[in-house]
């Protein structure tokens, strides 16, 4: 059920994404200035931080921090 339902969440994401281009991707119309390619790495990290210490209780030894939520992710680069 869960997997159904993240499967669900993730297309919808990625499709809303697929139609805008490069400069849409990295520029902000929110007043928060947060981009949709900022949005999508802000719910990778949920999800991320979910599975590894909601699901399957590994202690979060560094805290909720970019480093911690990417190991083995390669360097983001948005603007």
């Amino acid at each position: 059920m869960a997997s159904a339902y993240l499967d669900h969440y993730r297309d919808t994401v990625l499709r809303k994404l697929a139609g805008l281009s490069e400069a849409e991707l990295r520029g902000s119309r929110l007043p928060s200035g947060w981009s949709p390619l900022e949005l999508l790495w802000h719910l990778t990290c949920v999800e991320r931080r979910w599975f590894r210490w909601g699901f399957t209780v590994e202690p979060l030894h560094h805290g909720f921090t970019r480093t911690y939520l990417l190991e083995g992710f390669p360097p983001i680069r948005w603007r």
